[in-house]
């Protein structure tokens, strides 16, 4: 369970840090008396969605009689061509009962 939390950690991190980047890097500054800019236009050859996506995602329950899960996943989605998504969902669950 050790190794699920580090990788889990891992790709949280990378995520937030990626996220922070993306963001810091998507509002260019303008000077307030220069004249609006026109916005480039979106050209035909690029990818409107990343070829590479993943997520993570995790839960626990308990229930009254004292049984308890805790589950972890992550997705990988590949998109090689436009109308072609490959994907993968490696996940992992504990289950307790109560003796």
């Amino acid at each position: 369970m050790t190794t699920a939390r580090f990788l889990v950690l891992a790709l949280a991190l990378h995520a937030w840090n990626a996220s922070a980047q993306a963001s810091a890097t998507s509002t260019p500054k303008r000077n307030a008396n220069a004249a609006p800019v026109a916005e480039p236009s979106d050209d035909a050859d690029d990818p409107e969605e990343p070829r590479l996506q993943y997520g993570v995602a995790a839960g626990a329950l308990q229930y009254g009689a004292g049984r308890s899960e805790q589950a972890v996943g992550v997705v990988f989605r590949w998109l090689p061509i436009p109308y072609l998504s490959l994907s993968i969902t490696p996940t992992t669950v504990r289950a307790r009962e109560p003796g």
